[in-house]
């Protein structure tokens, strides 16, 4: 896998066979209220879905302004679901509006513009708007 970002709050690294990783920098291990692991889906609503259908509660926090499944939309359009692991770490669901490795390759700092642009008609030729 290879870093495609880290801020104060997080590192993504790369993708595993087309699986982003996410990952929250702690000094420790514990149960946290913050999000520590999330997936990126293609289709949020189906997803939620699915895992309500198997028992999944989906995380309601006040003032957010979710749907009905929990979902709630970002200002840059991504679609977002918490839920609890069994251990009470707070796990999440993401649909980008853009695809992450789009919006990953518009601010990578060491690509060049070919590289930015090769990622860009890739994502394009699989049908995003990018």
């Amino acid at each position: 896998m290879r870093e495609l970002r880290v801020d104060m709050f997080s590192t993504v690294d790369g993708y595993a066979n087309g699986t982003m990783l996410r990952l929250t920098l702690v000094e420790r291990a514990v149960a946290a209220p913050y999000t520590v692991l999330g997936w990126n889906v293609v289709d949020i609503v189906s997803m939620t879905d699915q895992l309500t259908a198997r028992g999944v509660l989906f995380t309601r926090y006040e003032g957010m302004g979710q749907d009905e499944r929990g979902i709630w939309t970002a200002p840059g359009g991504a679609k977002i679901a918490w839920f609890l692991d069994p251990d009470g770490n707070n796990l999440s669901l993401t649909e980008f509006a853009a695809p992450p490795e789009a919006l990953a390759a518009a601010t990578l700092s060491r690509g060049t513009p070919a590289k930015r642009a090769r990622i860009m008609r890739r994502w394009v030729g699989r049908g995003y708007a990018g």
